[in-house]
């Protein structure tokens, strides 16, 4: 364990040596910068593969060893070589001995040790932990909470590391803006929305990159600096996603039948019986477990229909299948069609649906959508259900010109909004808000759960 500890530590003899990481030299050197938030708290980072949750990592400790920090007392350690909880207990005991004083653990992708969860209890309760900070990483956000789950009391936080919302993009590469939205009522809203007007067109234009490139940093900066997305690319997302389903033992042929499947319905409502049965999967329930996998691996949202009388979602019928960064439905498109390249323009309506879902769902710190977000539909739709001090309906409307009888079932609700291209006025007498889909993108990023900046 000790020799492995030093290969992955290379600091320990040269303070210097983080400058030579891969990952780090890599994300040093593009323009514009990415700027993390490096809070040093006990903390469970969960979030999707190939986000940048290692480079994240190196990112903390290049900036400790920049302050002076003893460099022997930051220890970085890959999970992937463990099996089980004697290896992860091993590794405390032999970093306890490494080193004294105050001293910081980065544990990349914990989820692959098996009760990785119970070995962090024994480790926060004893004095293992003394003069330390443990930082984890890991893939698989049902793993991850339910993990967390089980450290009732403990001094740890769980955080949600996601692809770039679009706030954090024109953030990043355009320019930033601080926001405070403290609800979801029209009049707020609106309010806000009147500073950002002048800067629309500027918004709108990097709303169709976003749609292009999604919040994956890697594919942001080569597709900014190439103008294009290669099909190395493309490939290197299947192939991690492909690998994380063989792990968790489950069918390629019977999880390309199933994408090939949402794709096709995609932001269309469907039943599982039907699906399955058209895209002759063994049973619905088979639908069903594999559409909850790719759900816990933070790669679609399901949106389920929602009882507006009893304000709660309905897992029974009918559903919609969205994934959680539009550079995804290139990946999985061109997974199932056997061509690799950028589909976001033949289908940006249907994409643009899932952004603003994702958008949404971020509001909560736990991304917990199925609470508060559905659809509605009975003889006609509205796209989103929005319920948490209110009853919202939220129609995406991806036009120039939109008018307030535009909107669906508008009885139904206690407040509307209509998201244009560019229309953006208010009817405070029917409680009607139309406002450009790109601002009301950013003013939900200034309302989003935060981690990053």
């Amino acid at each position: 364990m000790e020799k492995e500890i030093l290969l992955q530590n290379p600091w320990w003899k040269d303070k210097n040596a983080i400058e030579n990481d891969e990952k780090l030299k890599i994300a040093l050197s593009k323009k514009p910068p990415f700027g993390y938030d490096c809070q040093l708290e006990n903390s469970i980072i969960l979030g999707p593969r190939q986000v940048g949750k290692t480079t994240f990592l190196k990112f903390m400790i290049h900036n400790l060893i920049k302050k002076n920090f003893n460099p022997r007392n930051l220890i970085y350690f890959s999970c992937e070589p463990l099996k089980n909880t004697g290896d992860l207990i091993e590794l405390f005991r032999t970093i306890d001995q490494m080193v004294t004083g105050k001293a910081y653990i980065f544990l990349d992708e914990i989820t692959y040790v098996d009760n990785w969860e119970r070995t962090i209890k024994y480790f926060l309760e004893t004095d293992l932990h003394k003069d330390k900070t443990i930082i984890t990483t890991g893939s698989n956000a049902m793993i991850l909470k339910h993990g967390s789950e089980r450290l009732p009391g403990r001094d740890i936080a769980t955080k949600i590391f996601s692809p770039l919302s679009f706030k954090e993009f024109t953030d990043t590469f355009y320019r930033k803006f601080e926001i405070k939205l403290s609800d979801m009522s029209i009049e707020e809203i609106y309010k806000i929305s009147l500073e950002f007007i002048p800067y629309l067109d500027d918004f709108n234009k990097f709303l169709r990159l976003y749609l292009q490139c999604g919040g994956y940093l890697k594919v942001i900066y080569e597709f900014l600096e190439n103008g294009f997305i290669s099909e190395e690319t493309y490939e290197i997302y299947v192939k991690w996603i492909l690998g994380d389903l063989s792990k968790l033992g489950k069918n390629e042929n019977i999880f390309r039948s199933i994408i090939n499947g949402v794709i096709r319905m995609y932001s269309s409502s469907y039943s599982l019986n039907a699906l399955a049965k058209e895209m002759e999967i063994p049973a619905h329930s088979t639908l069903s477990d594999y559409l909850g996998v790719l759900e816990e691996l933070m790669l679609i949202n399901n949106l389920y229909f929602f009882d507006v009388n009893k304000k709660v979602p309905v897992l029974r019928k009918q559903r919609k299948t969205y994934f959680t960064d539009p550079f995804l439905y290139s990946v999985f498109r061109g997974y199932v069609h056997g061509k690799y390249e950028n589909y976001a323009i033949d289908d940006e309506d249907k994409i643009i649906e899932g952004i603003v879902l994702e958008h949404l769902a971020r509001t909560d710190k736990y991304k917990n959508y199925n609470g508060f977000i559905g659809y509605y539909s009975k003889d006609k739709e509205t796209d989103f259900v929005f319920c948490k001090d209110k009853k919202t309906g939220i129609e995406v409307k991806w036009r120039n010109k939109v008018d307030f009888n535009d909107f669906n079932n508008g009885n139904l609700f206690d407040e509307k909004i209509l998201l244009s291209k560019t229309t953006f006025k208010i009817d405070k007498n029917e409680k009607t808000l139309i406002v450009p889909l790109s601002i009301f993108l950013v003013l939900m990023g200034g309302m989003e759960y935060k981690f990053r900046v």
